[in-house]
């Protein structure tokens, strides 16, 4: 499906702008060959329903979000709002454990989000998990944490979703981070410690970042991450925070990483820091091409 945003104002809101992703579903137990009993593990997702006869899942690890098996629905039997039992038509995966969870394949919307505003949410502005097509464009973010969030958690919010084709471009990135709710303007938070990137296909074009504070950008297990034409500007709104990031960009564990024809004129040489696993290797405003191993 389609999930548009358009022309609209997200402010003085109690939580983030707002949230886009799917759901883990937690394996508890394996009853047969073709059968699970599935828990809905946060509160506030209990009672959604998950998946339908006919629909395709996948299988994955709940530590290290890594997705090793496919299968599809055959039916889900609702046992009350917080359990239900799940029947594939092929054989269970044999590598399947308990606390494994489950993702939904079709439910995976295009996301547009144009002409918006969001300022002064409790937490943050945006935060996107869909591997549907995603475009962020045009929009003026405001926000006391992170602008935009991308990742997944299979251990607390159970919220599913690497992004797969994600274009953010033409926004402007107003002081963010001034509350407690992150260090960086943009968080691509896909974890650490995979031997193979978590989400790909991230471009990062010609948007203004205003900044009070140094933190950019911090990217994790991406594949393909583009950040290009962009304009860092300094600002006075408030003052640098105690502890700010090290870097204005931070990078780990990603591959194919291109960083090129950034502006930064009114940010000092020591604040435009681009980093890999905390080394720094340049500055913004230099061409950066990186493959990390």
């Amino acid at each position: 499906g389609q999930i548009l945003l358009e022309n609209c104002l997200f402010e003085n809101q109690l939580d983030d702008a707002g949230n886009i992703h799917g759901i883990y579903s937690r394996i508890e137990q394996k009853l047969d060959d073709h059968t699970l009993l599935m828990r809905l593990v946060h509160p506030e997702q209990v009672g959604v329903e998950v998946a339908a006869s006919g629909e395709h899942i996948r299988f994955v690890d709940n530590q290290t979000l890594h997705a090793y098996a496919n299968a599809t629905v055959k039916s889900v039997q609702r046992l009350n709002l917080d359990y239900f039992l799940l029947t594939t038509v092929g054989k269970i995966p044999a590598e399947m454990r308990s606390n494994n969870v489950i993702e939904n394949l079709d439910w995976q919307p295009d996301v547009t989000i144009r002409n918006c505003v969001t300022r002064r949410n409790r937490a943050r502005g945006f935060l996107i998990g869909t591997a549907g097509k995603v475009l962020v464009e045009n929009n003026t973010m405001e926000e006391p944490g992170a602008c935009l969030s991308m990742g997944a958690d299979a251990s607390s919010w159970f919220e599913s979703g690497p992004v797969k084709d994600v274009t953010i471009r033409n926004n402007r990135f107003i002081d963010p981070n001034y509350g407690v709710w992150g260090k960086w303007a943009i968080d691509l938070n896909g974890g650490s410690g995979r031997s193979e990137p978590f989400e790909k296909n991230i471009t990062i074009e010609s948007n203004l970042f205003k900044l009070f504070n140094i933190g950019v950008l911090e990217a994790n297990s991406i594949a393909g991450l583009r950040f290009v034409n962009n304009t860092l500007e300094r600002t006075t709104t408030y003052p640098k925070t105690q502890r700010p990031p090290m870097a204005a960009v931070s990078i780990h564990g990603c591959r194919n990483v291109e960083i090129v024809n950034n502006k930064c004129p009114s940010i000092p040489e020591d604040e435009k820091v681009i980093s890999i696993d905390s080394q720094v290797v340049g500055h913004l405003g230099e061409s950066q091409k990186i493959n990390q191993k």
